[in-house]
């Protein structure tokens, strides 16, 4: 909920379908992993999901990711609709309803 540091990149105005953003975009966002753990910030230019991350905010959440997953199974067989893995990960930023909070500690 809360960050040291800005996490959205408000340089950008507008996402990559033309969508124009406003502040109300900067307070929560949900974010696909897989894009933060098979990409480099530098080739998505920080794009998660319909947000730009600063670089800082990409590393944290990415290193998140891969210390969640570290302790994840997926012996799904999507073939024979067969699912079987501890957990599934949701990475948000803030919440629907509590914006998130950059807070820098004193």
């Amino acid at each position: 909920m809360k960050a040291p540091f800005e996490v959205f990149n408000k340089e950008y105005k507008q996402d990559k379908n033309g969508n124009v953003y406003t502040e109300e975009n900067y307070n929560y966002a949900q974010l696909n992993e897989y894009i933060l753990l098979n990409s480099a910030w530098e080739k998505e230019q920080g794009y998660c999901n319909g947000s730009y991350l600063t670089p800082k905010a990409w590393e944290v959440l990415k290193k998140v990711a891969q210390i969640a997953f570290s302790y994840n199974f997926d012996d799904s067989d999507g073939m024979i609709d067969y699912f079987h893995t501890k957990f599934y990960l949701f990475l948000t930023i803030g919440k629907w309803n509590k914006p998130f909070i950059e807070e820098v500690m004193k």
